[in-house]
């Protein structure tokens, strides 16, 4: 029940709006080795810094590969004020409700398909106090900074290099805008710029290899005239 309320809210944003002043979705990777994490972050920027234009709301599918990851859960920001579910939980394919909020937006988490989630958050908030009908705050425009954190996406993985070059090889195709509105329910258009984690720069990698080698007594430089393998002097 609550899955169609969103999805009609949603269309009705889409069908009855007018363009808007573009945004920009920001998706980054990050991977947690210790952990075996990789995280999926969103954000938005291009609006306005407290002021007007607002994100009223989101939707936006994501695909990725089931081989190499499994979604652990989802997490939505508290842009557009505090969601009635903030976090999901995925257990065994099934996506359920983990944490909650004041119910100030909406949310919802679905499966597309075995490769593909929806994520999208309709906020209950009004604009501003010169448009507003009920105004009640707090209102979009004054909670709303420049960026801020959409949802983020958890991932467990035991080969996290491969999620790195799926992303890397994948990117931007792999995120797909079905729109966006502001506070008053005008659609904004929206580009998508995405970062995958920085490969380590090959210096460093040498510089790092260097160091374990010195450090286990293989190799070691005892001055600029003298050089030592495994302590020998050559």
């Amino acid at each position: 029940m609550k899955k169609t309320f969103l999805k009609l809210i949603i269309i009705f944003l889409y069908i009855y709006s007018l363009p808007s002043q573009a945004a920009s979705i920001n998706a980054s990777l990050q991977i947690f080795p210790t952990s075996g994490k990789a995280s999926v972050f969103f954000d938005v920027t291009g609006l306005g810094s407290r002021s007007a234009p607002s994100l009223g709301a989101f939707d936006l599918n994501f695909t990725f590969d089931p081989s190499i990851m499994t979604l652990d859960q989802v997490s939505f920001g508290g842009g557009l004020g505090s969601p009635d579910v903030s976090i999901y939980k995925n257990t065994g394919g099934v996506i359920a409700s983990d944490q909650f909020g004041s119910g100030d937006a909406f949310t919802d988490v679905s499966f597309v398909s075995s490769n593909e989630i929806n994520v999208n958050n309709v906020s209950l908030l009004e604009a501003d106090s010169a448009t507003c009908i009920f105004c009640i705050g707090p209102f979009l425009d004054e909670i709303q900074p420049d960026s801020f954190r959409l949802v983020n996406l958890i991932f467990d993985s035991t080969e996290l290099d491969g999620v790195r070059r799926f992303f890397k090889d994948s990117q931007p195709n792999n995120i797909e805008i079905n729109g966006l509105s502001d506070a008053l329910g005008n659609n904004i258009p929206a580009t998508v710029n995405f970062f995958p984690a920085p490969e380590p720069p090959i210096l460093w990698v040498i510089l790092i290899g260097l160091l374990i080698l010195q450090r286990n007594g293989i190799f070691h430089i005892k001055d600029t005239n003298q050089s030592y393998l495994s302590g020998e002097k050559l």
